[in-house]
Order: structure tokens, then C-alpha cells, then sequence
């Protein structure tokens, strides 16, 4: 509703923002003294916000908005495409304060002299799920020497794992393998998975978490868990001394431990709640995932231990949302069945920015209104280092290489990578669970992607990564058959047992 009276009713413009943010609320203390001189300590709040998304889209130009005009009514119908891969809204309280991802839809008024020109609505959004291969994990074994009370030796507990996908949604089924070998004369009274989920938040150097056990179960007790008697301890050790044996995990235990945690006969199935937040690395806000294994000995003794990193996401076969309309109250004086509806005149179109900086307070982040860049033709120049600085400064690097791949200057670009290219790029992947599949999509563009590359990029991951690089690298690699020995010399012994049937696939096919 345009009131009577309005000055400039004619040149009124209007514009649309969608806004999602990283909302928080630190609680802490510190110390402070009274008029008296004595001590006290004070309990004070901190609070941050980041933007997420801005998108910006004019509807009406207030240049050309001739059509408005004083006292009368005015419809503007609008669509708005969500950005691909934003984080799900979430709100978390803990210690004293919160978390918060939000998003709301503002409608913008400029010019006319109103007094109150803005109105929003808020909105709930659920993050796009993967359309990535699964992320298995096979855990390397992990030899714990055992001792009781610190400081007696008991023997070698080895344990190890295989979780068929760390990337799991709300709602869906984690299966965990575990296989052992206790060379020890220490019992394992049982061996339990935990998953654990961790939020964390800070706000001017203040911080606070929140952990909880979102999903735990017992593994079966085996043959393979039982303590050693004292002489067949004591037969090992003369094997070791005798040379009969090798010190440490051979290829041989390697290979017994593989085939345990790969037959299935010891596995858990753990369930993630719907309740659980999706994994998620901000600047205000982590939330993190942990599968751990602890194999529990007798009080006194050393308890065997493994982590693995998990990714939390939307399930794919999310249950149907009924929609939730929202929307402020009708103006004052507004009749739905008078009005005048006005397509919008800017042309659609808008522009979109990730990220910004973090704003403490409790008010809300202020950008004024921007028109239209004049560089949306694309960039200014196709090289190398503008390649990095476009997927930086993206929500999901893996769909703008998608985007951009498409592009014949920058699939050019892209084929012509070196080594130390590719790496570089993998690393500016934040989230571990991407990186293979980002890899993956560089590779097979890249002219003549061979083991070189292989070797470079697994200097560069984490070690629990290593085993998922290899299988979906070699047979991406042209040059396999004459140079697999460049990455069969980058690999751990455990690595190369784990990986021996991939390179006869690979090199068979």
C-alpha cells in the first residue's frame, strides 16, 4: 500500500534480499574488582554475526516505477532461486548461549520517505544432499602396547576398521567393521562405537562447545580378542629375538586383519538421528562428527583407541517437508481483492556474494544496496591465479569447476594443470570429504593425468584419505603400467596391501 500523501510516490524502487548468517552468543567470565578492592568474577555475553549469502534482486527500478501511485495498492509476484549447497538452518543453545545459522527473505523499499520500508520473513532451509560416491574409510591398524599399571609390559593389542561410507545422512544406518589381534595377556572385556558430535562457536576471542553421544553400540566379543597365555606371550617374543618373526604388523597380520574387517562377521550397525546436525565448518560455527572405537581392558591397563572423522548430511531420500507458509501481517487498509499487480522492470536479474566479515554486537549486519557489477560478462582474464581466487571465494568448489569446466577458456586452462596445480586447488577444498571427489573431476580433464599426480596429491591429504585417493586415482592414470611404482613407493605397507586387488583392476582393465 502506497499512503496518501506519499512524496515521490512515482519514483519509488524496490528490492529484494535473501540473507543467510552465522548468528552467535558466547557466555564467559572474567575477573573484575569492586569499589571495595575485593575480587569478584563477572559474567558477561559476547555476539557475533557472519553472512553466509547475500543475494540482491531489484524488482523495481526506482528510476522507472512511474506506474506507482499515491494511496493505492500494489502486488509484485517473484521467484527466488536458492543457491545450491548452503548449509541447513540450524539453532543450538549450550553453555549459556547459542548457535544459530538463519535465513529470511527482506523486501526493500527505496525513496517515498516511508518510515518503516523494510519487511522480512524468515525461512528454514535444508541443505542439498550429495550427489558424491560414497567416502569409505578403511582404518589402518593400530598396535597399542599394553601395560598395566603404566609400566608393566602385557604385550600388543592391534585393532582396525572399515566404515563403508563416513558420509552418512539424518535418519540413515552406519555399518562398522572391526577386526583384532590380541597379542596380549590382557582380556578385552568388550569393544564399543560411539558416534560423537561436536558444535563449537566463538564470538571476540570467546568460545564455547557442546558434545554429545548421538549413537553407540557394542561390537561382538571373538575368538581373536582373547588374552595370550603367559608361554605363548613368551613364544612370540623368542620368534622376535630368533628372527623368526618380524618386530611390529607384517604384511601377513595385515593381511589376516584386512580380511577380518572386510568378511563382515563383526559389524555394528549404528543409527544417526534425525535430531543430529549436519557437519558444518564456518567461521562462527563448527560442527564436527567423530566415529570412535575403544576396545576396553581390565582397570589398570592401556585401552586401545581409534577416531574417525564423519560427515553428517542431508540423507537423499529425506522424508517430504509439508510447506510452512510464513509471512508478516497484511498492511493496514490492504484489500486482497483491489490491487494492481506490477511485473518487475530490472530485467531479473541480481547478484550474489558468499562470506563477509564477522560483526560483533547483537545488531544486525548493515550493506547498503549495490547495483548490478559490470563484470558479469565473467572474469577479467583466464589464469591460473584467477582460477583459485573464483573457487575461494565459492560455497562448493567442486560445483563451480563443474560450472566452469563448461567453459571452454577455463576447460583449457584445466587440461594443461601440473601437479603441483591440482594439489593446490585440493586444498582450497575445506571440507575433507570433497576432496576426492573434486580430485576426481580435475583428473579427468587434465591432459595425460598420470602417477606424478598421484604421488603430489597424496603428500597433501590427511592419512585417513590416503587409501580413497589411490582407488579412485589409478584408473584415471595413463601411464599405470609403466610408472605404478612411483605411487606403490608412496604407499605405507598397509596401504599397499589394502590397494593390491585395485591395481589389478586397474591395470587388467
Amino acid at each position: 500500500v502506497v499512503p496518501p500523501g506519499t512524496r515521490n510516490a512515482a519514483s519509488i524502487g524496490l528490492s529484494l534480499f535473501l540473507i543467510g548468517k552465522e548468528d552467535v552468543k558466547v557466555r564467559y567470565t572474567e575477573s573484575s574488582t569492586d569499589h571495595n578492592g575485593n575480587s569478584e568474577s563477572v559474567t558477561r555475553y559476547s555476539y557475533a554475526k557472519r553472512d553466509i549469502v547475500r543475494v540482491v534482486i531489484p524488482l523495481l527500478d526506482s528510476a522507472g516505477s512511474s506506474a506507482f501511485q499515491d494511496g493505492e495498492q500494489y502486488a509484485v509476484p517473484f521467484q527466488v532461486q536458492i543457491p545450491d549447497h548452503l548449509p541447513s538452518s540450524m539453532h543450538h543453545h549450550g553453555d549459556g548461549g547459542y548457535c544459530s545459522i538463519v535465513y529470511k527473505l527482506k523486501a526493500e523499499i527505496q525513496g517515498g520517505g516511508w518510515s518503516n520500508p523494510n519487511k522480512e520473513v524468515s525461512l528454514t532451509i535444508f541443505a542439498r544432499p550429495p550427489d558424491s560416491a560414497p567416502v569409505p574409510n578403511l582404518v589402518a591398524p593400530v598396535s597399542t602396547d599394553i601395560k598395566l599399571m603404566c609400566c608393566i609390559p602385557r604385550g600388543t593389542i592391534t585393532i582396525a576398521a572399515n566404515i563403508d561410507d563416513t558420509r552418512v545422512g539424518t535418519g540413515e544406518t552406519l555399518n562398522v567393521d572391526f577386526g583384532c589381534k590380541n597379542e596380549a595377556v590382557t582380556d578385552i572385556q568388550f569393544v564399543k562405537a560411539k558416534v560423537k558430535q561436536t558444535v563449537r562457536w566463538s564470538s571476540g576471542g570467546h568460545h564455547s562447545q557442546s558434545k554429545i553421544i548421538i549413537a553407540e553400540q557394542n561390537f561382538n566379543l571373538t575368538g581373536a580378542m582373547r588374552a595370550l597365555s603367559k608361554s605363548a606371550l613368551g613364544q612370540v617374543k623368542d620368534e622376535i629375538d630368533n628372527g623368526i618373526r618380524s618386530r611390529g604388523v607384517t604384511d601377513d597380520m595385515y593381511r589376516e586383519i584386512l580380511a577380518a574387517v572386510r568378511d563382515g562377521s563383526n559389524k555394528v550397525t549404528l543409527h544417526v538421528p534425525f535430531t543430529a546436525y549436519p557437519t558444518y565448518l564456518g567461521s562462527l560455527i563448527t560442527v564436527e562428527h567423530s566415529l570412535g572405537i575403544m576396545a576396553k581392558t581390565p582397570c589398570g591397563s592401556t585401552d586401545p583407541k581409534i577416531k574417525v572423522p564423519l560427515q553428517i548430511v542431508t540423507p537423499p531420500s529425506a522424508p517430504p517437508m509439508s510447506p510452512m507458509p510464513n509471512a508478516p501481517p497484511l498492511p493496514d487498509g490492504w484489500n486482497s481483492g483491489n490491487y494492481t499487480t506490477l511485473e518487475s522492470n530490472t530485467g531479473g536479474g541480481g547478484t550474489t556474494s558468499y562470506g563477509g566479515d564477522v560483526v560483533s554486537g547483537e545488531e544486525e549486519i548493515v550493506v547498503d544496496s549495490f547495483d548490478l557489477p559490470s563484470n558479469l560478462g565473467g572474469p577479467s582474464d583466464y589464469s591460473f591465479p584467477s582460477l583459485l581466487k573464483e573457487i575461494q571465494f565459492s560455497i562448493s568448489v567442486k560445483s563451480k569447476l563443474e560450472e566452469m569446466i563448461k567453459d571452454d577458456n577455463w576447460k583449457n586452462l584445466l587440461s594443461s594443470l601440473q601437479p603441483q596445480d591440482v594439489v593446490a586447488i585440493i586444498k582450497k577444498v575445506t571440507m575433507e570429504f570433497d576432496q576426492a571427489d573434486v580430485a576426481v573431476l580435475v583428473a579427468s580433464v587434465v591432459t595425460n593425468f598420470g602417477c606424478a599426480y598421484v604421488v603430489a596429491i597424496l603428500g597433501s591429504v590427511s592419512d585417513w584419505m590416503r587409501i580413497q585417493f589411490v582407488q579412485k586415482m589409478i584408473p584415471l592414470c595413463a601411464d599405470l603400467r609403466q610408472n605404478k611404482s612411483l605411487i606403490l613407493n608412496e604407499l605405507t605397507d598397509w596401504e599397499r596391501v589394502s590397494t593390491e586387488h585395485d591395481f589389478e583392476a586397474a591395470l587388467s582393465s
